[in-house]
């Protein structure tokens, strides 16, 4: 399995965060997520179960500037302050998207544009499941990271193909 880091900081606890959290646990790559907002119980129990540190109500710079790389929600601007005194202090930061692609060879079909996404990644997905493995993920409702946290926790193979749902905020 490929490891581009030992250490991850995740920016936002939304499904692409907590995918990311739950990906890190299972592969053995340490995390810390950061929340600005209050965590929900079931998170905070979550979290606990994978072994993940995390904060909420707040970010701490330095903490994630331990980390080697960041995970940014979607949510979070390119040009937010937080995220601009991180890449001044040469920190790479990737989306959710971009991080969970290291830990699968599956051919990833991503279906983007202003309408009809939902159902023309359903569509695919279903076309491709004919006649190959193909997991559905991205913003249909789970996150690449989750999809292959569940494969890999089950010891299921890594699917031959992954359609991926992803908004304009997942490709900035």
């Amino acid at each position: 399995m490929n490891h581009p880091y030992a250490h991850i900081a995740i920016l936002g606890a939304g499904e692409s965060g907590m995918g990311a959290a739950y990906l890190a646990s299972v592969v053995g790559v340490r995390a810390f997520l950061s929340n600005a907002k209050a965590l929900t119980a079931a998170q905070r129990a979550q979290l606990a179960d994978w072994g993940v540190e995390f904060e909420e109500g707040g970010h701490t710079a330095e903490r994630l500037l331990e980390a080697d790389a960041i995970v940014k929600s979607p949510g979070i601007p390119h040009s937010a302050p937080l995220i601009q005194e991180l890449k001044r202090a040469g920190k790479v930061i990737h989306g959710e998207v971009d991080w969970a692609a290291h830990y699968t060879n599956a051919v990833l079909v991503a279906i983007t544009g202003s309408n009809g996404k939902t159902t023309t990644a359903t569509w695919t997905h279903h076309i491709i499941s004919a006649e190959k493995d193909c997991v559905l993920a991205g913003n249909v409702g789970t996150s690449l990271a989750r999809a292959l946290a569940q494969r890999l926790e089950a010891n299921e193979p890594d699917p031959e193909v992954i359609v991926l749902e992803m908004s304009s905020f997942q490709l900035d």
